[in-house]
C-alpha cells in the first residue's frame, strides 16, 4: 500500500501484539543528522532525518529552530515531529509511531521514548538547488534550497539505545523540503511527504499528523530557555493551525514587555491520494473527480 501526503506547508508570517521488525536487525547503526537548517530565504528551521523540525534551541545561537526573520534569534518552534497512526490487519490493534514528543528524563522517561523514526546507515540528506550558480545546483531541483532524506519506523531501536513502547507499523518515509529566496515566497517552507507500507501487515485507517511543541520567543532575551505567552489556536477558513505570542514573554521595564511580533502558521495543502468517506458503507474510497476542499476540510483535525 501507497500513501503519498503532499505537503504539509510551513508558514512563518511577520506582522509588526508485536509486529515483527521487517527483517531489521534489532539494533542498527544510524546517521542521523541534524545539522541541515534552511538559510535561502528569511527563515530558517532544522529539519533532520529522522523525522524531526527544530531543535529544542539546544544549539544555539548557531543554528536556528525555526527562525523568523533569519538573523533575529525569534524562534517560533522548539521541537516539531510526524506522527503516522494506523489500525494492524495483523491483530486489530491501533499503532503510533511518532518522531517526536514531550519526553522528561527527569521524571525516569528514557530519552527514546517517543523518538521513534530513525534512519539507515549511509542515509544522508541530499542538497539540491535550482539557482545555476549555487554549488548545489541540480536539474531535479524543486525550489532554491531542497533537503531530501528517507527515514522509517522499522527499528526498535536508535543505535544502541533501544526505544521503549515501539510497535513499528512498517513504513518507509520520504521527505523534500522546500525554500526559496523570492521575496514573495521567502517565509514559508514547503514539506513534501512520502510514506510507503514496506511491510507484511496491512494498514488500515491511515492518519497522518504533525505533532508542534510551538514556542514563540526571542532567544536573545531568554537563551535556551524556554518560556513565554503563546496563545494557540485553528483557523478554520484556512484549515491552520496558528501560534503566537499574545503579550510578551519578557518584562524589559514596569510599563514595556518584549514581543515576538510574528505568527507560526502550520497546514495540510492536500494528500494522494485522498481518501473519502462512503456514507453508505462507512467505507474509504478515492474518486480523483470528488477530491475537493469541502472533502479535505472534513477530514483534518486539529487537537491542542
Amino acid at each position: 500500500m501507497l500513501l503519498r501526503f503532499t505537503s504539509f506547508l510551513i508558514f512563518l508570517l511577520f506582522v509588526f501484539g508485536i509486529s515483527p521488525v521487517f527483517g531489521q536487525s534489532l539494533y542498527k547503526t544510524t546517521d542521523d543528522d541534524g545539522s541541515k537548517f534552511t538559510n535561502i530565504g528569511n527563515i530558517g528551521i532544522t529539519i533532520t532525518n529522522f523525522g524531526t523540525l527544530g531543535n529544542r534551541f539546544l544549539t544555539r545561537p548557531v543554528q536556528p529552530s525555526a527562525q523568523y526573520p533569519k538573523g533575529s534569534s525569534i524562534e517560533h518552534i522548539s521541537l516539531a515531529g510526524l506522527w503516522i497512526g494506523a489500525i494492524s490487519q495483523r491483530d486489530g490493534a491501533a499503532h503510533v509511531s511518532t518522531a517526536a514528543s514531550d519526553v522528561n528524563p527527569s521524571a525516569g522517561q528514557s530519552v527514546t521514548l517517543g523518538y521513534e523514526l530513525t534512519n539507515e546507515l549511509g542515509a544522508i540528506i541530499k542538497q539540491r538547488s535550482s539557482l545555476p550558480f549555487d554549488q548545489y545546483f541540480d536539474l531535479s531541483a524543486v525550489s532554491h534550497q531542497d533537503f531530501v532524506m528517507d527515514f522509517t519506523d522499522k527499528n526498535r531501536s536508535s543505535g544502541s539505545d533501544t526505544i521503549p513502547e515501539h510497535t513499528p507499523l512498517g513504513v518507509n518515509i520520504h521527505l523534500e523540503s522546500y525554500a526559496w529566496n523570492f521575496p514573495f515566497a521567502d517565509n514559508f517552507v514547503l514539506l513534501n511527504y512520502t510514506i510507503k507500507n514496506v511491510g507484511t501487515d496491512t494498514l488500515q485507517d491511515v492518519y497522518v499528523g504533525l505533532w508542534d511543541n510551538s514556542i514563540i520567543q526571542s532567544l536573545n532575551l531568554s537563551g535556551t530557555t524556554i518560556s513565554g505567552h503563546m496563545a494557540k489556536s485553528y483557523l478554520d477558513s484556512l484549515r491552520m493551525m496558528y501560534t503566537f505570542d499574545y503579550n510578551g514573554a519578557f518584562i524589559i521595564s514596569s510599563n514595556v514587555r518584549n514581543v515576538a511580533n510574528s505568527y507560526l502558521g502550520i497546514k495540510l495543502l492536500g494528500t494522494t491520494p485522498f481518501p473519502l468517506k462512503d456514507s453508505a458503507n462507512g467505507l474509504y474510497f478515492y474518486n480523483k473527480q470528488l477530491d475537493s476542499l469541502g472533502d479535505l476540510r472534513k477530514n483534518t483535525f486539529y487537537n491542542a
